[in-house]
């Protein structure tokens, strides 16, 4: 395993965040409009609710979110990413930080959301992420997670292809089990689950789907 996959992270989305912010309205489960992404967060975000996404990319989401409450925060890696990511979402707190080394309060979110981030780690410091997630969300709070699911699971680097020049990032490939394995194994329980067959090839090559986990936390494994 390559130790430097954060650094390549950081070069990647660095390089691509100009043409991933023009396709802002288009990005993330492709069959919800913005509407829609609104009624579905609306379910799980009032007012009040304390937000945090982590890998938010272009803002798209948080942005939608940011106008339900005004308890929005962002951890973004890529700098270049962080700039659109402040420019979408004005009202939200964007930190540029790797987010295996961000600290937050423990049980001080509501909700934390990700989508399209999870599988950018190896599986020790997914386990990692996770139990972070663990410590940071409410009891009571809801964690949201999106990510692609394959008919095997691999880990390793893979051109992004989907952009100009394909540029390389490390990317861990779930199947339908081992998504719900590591969510279950890291205290966390689907409630709710959407998935949706990609028109699109993966950078394998291969159709694939896209999942979205709403979770609760296991308190009984405390």
């Amino acid at each position: 395993m390559n130790k430097d996959y954060i650094k390549n992270h950081i070069e990647t989305y660095d390089k691509v965040a100009n043409e991933y912010n023009e396709r802002f309205n288009s990005l993330y489960h492709k069959q919800w409009t913005n509407d829609e992404w609104r009624r579905f967060f609306a379910k799980h975000i009032t007012k009040d609710s304390n937000v945090l996404e982590v890998g938010s990319g272009s803002c798209r989401m948080l942005n939608i979110m940011s106008s339900i409450t005004d308890k929005t925060s962002a951890v973004e890696l890529s700098p270049q990413m962080a700039k659109y990511s402040k420019m979408n979402s004005p009202k939200s707190n964007i930190i540029v930080a790797d987010i295996k080394k961000v600290s937050f309060a423990d049980k001080v979110f509501d909700v934390i959301f990700t989508d399209a981030f999870i599988h950018c780690f190896p599986m020790q410091d997914i386990n990692f992420v996770l139990s972070k997630f663990y410590e940071w969300l409410k009891d009571n709070g809801n964690l949201i997670v999106g990510t692609t699911l394959h008919d095997e699971h691999k880990e390793g680097f893979l051109d992004k292809e989907n952009y100009i020049d394909a540029p390389k990032r490390f990317r861990t490939q779930f199947t339908a089990e081992t998504f719900a394995d590591t969510l279950k194994n890291n205290k966390f329980n689907i409630v709710e689950q959407y998935n949706h067959q990609s028109t699109a090839k993966h950078e394998t090559g291969k159709l694939f789907t896209l999942t979205l986990a709403v979770c609760e936390k296991n308190l009984e494994s405390i």
